[in-house]
């Protein structure tokens, strides 16, 4: 596979018109030996700030910048997206059935992944939106909301266990004032007319309560998942003052998570938005392969990471945070404990990167004014060896800017 080829499928993700998780597949399949038609140029590179691209430049520097760009973006956005889709999809039951059936679309969309290529960007996104969002089912009809309440009592004392994944659909975690908790299941259907509709509801998901143990998760759909006009959310409602053990996920779908606490949060999702705020977990891991990520509150242990997509995040006392973004802003801002020190260390290989507030620290990597190359800095509270209550920040973008703020 020429780099022409990877930068190509680069820009274009960068361009917005295919995702991450479709570049991805597209860097692997293409990096066989078949020979494929050659791709088109890319597009002159964006001006604007979280481009994922840079125009190659004429000396040695420059090259070194295309290469360690290229490199790092491939790398996060095949990090992401395999971990993500692995989780969404183990979870939903499914991954490894629709692989051929995956394989068959493309051939039949795209005869071949030259054939693919040689295509516009724009006609590119429109081949992979529908490999992707099932657009061969959606020729037409009505939009159809079959909600359903559960509600149930949970036991007085112990953490609450919550594990819920859909394929399709958005999910919706928040607390109130009752004891026990309520889920409102929406599974959502496109058909010509509401007894069409009513005819594709049934069996969609299924529910157990075991304890302090919620379960919740779509099942296999008829056919096949990539075709279905079929999607299912779930919005679970927990007492407030409860501790939870959380993992969610969706293949595609928004994550909302607000006012939650507990020892562990996952949320993952191949596809969408995640907000997760107003929560206090000992330790929080949110992954998006496309989508803007937002946490506030606080967390002992902090990973964000999305392959396309801003990240912003408020976060009270001291910890260990790890926040990265393969295209997009970073933005930090950080509630101090007092007597806590803290040691960050940011940087953006195409960028602006700025760091303030931290006074009197100890500054062991300054490189933010470079004109070519990545950008880095990293300090450290000059008590930090032997302070009592420590954090350590690191944050990451291979394009765009990155900015804490103490």
């Amino acid at each position: 596979m020429s780099k022409e080829e990877k930068m190509l499928i680069l820009q274009m993700v960068a361009d917005g018109k295919i995702t991450p998780e479709q570049g991805a597949e597209l860097l692997r399949a293409v990096g066989e030996p078949k020979p494929v038609a050659p791709p088109k140029p890319a597009a002159a590179p964006s001006t604007q700030e979280g481009a994922a691209v840079v125009e190659k430049q004429p000396d040695s520097a420059g090259e070194d910048l295309g290469s360690v760009l290229d490199k790092q973006i491939r790398q996060t956005i095949e990090a992401s997206v395999e971990a993500t889709v692995q989780r969404a999809q183990a979870a939903a039951e499914a991954a490894a059935k629709h692989a051929e059936t995956f394989a068959q679309r493309i051939a039949f969309e795209g005869e071949n992944l030259g054939k693919v290529l040689g295509e516009s960007g724009e006609n590119l996104g429109k081949i992979l939106g529908r490999i992707f969002g099932g657009g061969w089912a959606f020729g037409g009809g009505n939009q159809f909301d079959f909600p359903e309440e559960i509600r149930g009592e949970l036991p007085a004392e112990g953490e609450i266990k919550v594990d819920l994944s859909t394929r399709n659909g958005r999910i919706r975690l928040d607390s109130w004032d009752e004891p026990g908790y309520r889920l409102v299941v929406t599974r959502r259907v496109r058909a010509m007319t509401e007894e069409e509709a009513r005819t594709k509801i049934n069996d969609l998901y299924e529910f157990n309560q075991d304890g302090l143990t919620l379960t919740a998760r779509t099942k296999e759909l008829r056919g096949d998942f990539f075709g279905s006009n079929v999607s299912v959310h779930f919005a679970l409602t927990l007492p407030k003052d409860r501790q939870a053990n959380v993992t969610v996920s969706s293949a595609n779908g928004r994550l909302v998570l607000e006012g939650l606490q507990g020892s562990s949060l996952k949320a993952s999702t191949a596809n969408g938005r995640i907000e997760a705020l107003g929560n206090d977990f000992h330790r929080a891991e949110l992954d998006s392969a496309n989508g803007r990520i937002q946490f506030t509150g606080k967390a002992r242990d902090l990973s964000i990471r999305t392959a396309n997509g801003r990240i912003e995040a408020d976060v009270q006392g001291a910890g260990d945070w790890n926040l990265s973004s393969a295209n997009g802003r970073v933005e930090l801002n950080v509630r101090r404990e007092a007597g806590a020190a803290y040691e960050v260390e940011a940087s953006s290989v195409s960028g602006r990167v700025d760091v303030a507030g931290l006074e009197d620290a100890e500054v062991l990597i300054n490189e933010v004014r470079h004109h070519v190359g990545s950008r880095r800095y990293k300090a450290r509270s000059k008590n930090y060896d032997t302070a009592e209550v420590k954090g350590s920040i690191k944050a990451t973008t291979a394009s765009g800017k990155v900015t804490v703020v103490f």
